[in-house]
Order: structure tokens, then C-alpha cells, then sequence
């Protein structure tokens, strides 16, 4: 065996070029795949300690202040309940739209 035609085997073998392009030819030479595919998945859990609820009140009446009042009463009503469900003042916003 000849030791200088095994070492320029392997230096091919390793290279997956030639060892010189003298040695291919030009119509053959393959640009090598530059594609690098990544991927990955994951997942989290974790217990809730927010909710975000909206809600509407609406009332219909003959005159705009007895709609007015009823709704009032309405979310004045809404808004005890959610302090008796423990929520802080801090947690409750009402707005009029």
C-alpha cells in the first residue's frame, strides 16, 4: 500500500470535496447545502391569579334620569357583590360610555 494515496483518500473522504479541482470536473462540482433547520417546542403552565371580566348594564325608560338612576343602582349592586366575593376596590373600575 502506498501511504500517500490512502492520506489524500481520507482528506477527501473527510473534506466530501476533491482533493483539487484539476481532479473534477466543472460541470460536476456541487455547491454544498447552506440550510440549517432548527426546531423546538415547549409548554407552560401555571395557576391563574388574574381574570379580566366586562360586562354591560343596560335600561331602557320613558326619561334619560330614570334610566340613569336604575343603572346606577344597577352597578352600585354589581359592584357590592364583587366585594363580598373578596375582590379589593382596587381591582373593580366602572366607567360610563
Amino acid at each position: 500500500m502506498v501511504a500517500g494515496a490512502g492520506t489524500a483518500g481520507v482528506a477527501m473522504a473527510l473534506a466530501d470535496q476533491p482533493a483539487s479541482l484539476d481532479q473534477t470536473d466543472p460541470a460536476t462540482v456541487e455547491t454544498p447545502n447552506r440550510t440549517i433547520t432548527v426546531s423546538g417546542s415547549g409548554t407552560e403552565s401555571a395557576e391563574p391569579d388574574a381574570a379580566v371580566v366586562r360586562l354591560a348594564v343596560e335600561k331602557t325608560a320613558a326619561e334619560p334620569n330614570t334610566a340613569r338612576a336604575a343603572l346606577a343602582e344597577n352597578v352600585s349592586a354589581v359592584t357590592e357583590r364583587l366585594l363580598e366575593l373578596n375582590l379589593g376596590e382596587d381591582q373593580i373600575q366602572t366607567d360610563e360610555r
